[in-house]
């Protein structure tokens, strides 16, 4: 998720996430769309749920995060869950 000290908590991403979403359904014809996100990423674990996205699972060791391996939060959403 990209945001700013300076929007934080507008609802920006989310309406964009939003807009983005409806596209992707609509138009790409996606079925599902993952998201990982950080545990210590609370703002993006909001917009994530704000959105209807399912928390699935945490991804022990996923990726590389300043050199340490880090561990990740799997959430998706799928058509059924757009409604």
């Amino acid at each position: 998720m990209i945001s700013t000290r300076h929007t934080g908590g507008q609802g920006i991403v989310a309406s964009a996430a939003r807009a983005l979403l409806a596209w992707a359904y609509s138009e790409m014809g996606w079925v599902r769309i993952q998201a990982t996100v950080l545990p210590s990423n609370l703002a993006s674990i909001r917009v994530l749920e704000k959105l209807s996205f399912e928390r699935e699972g945490l991804l022990r060791s996923f990726r590389q995060v300043r050199g340490v391996a880090g561990d990740f939060l799997m959430y998706s959403r799928i058509t059924q869950d757009a409604g």
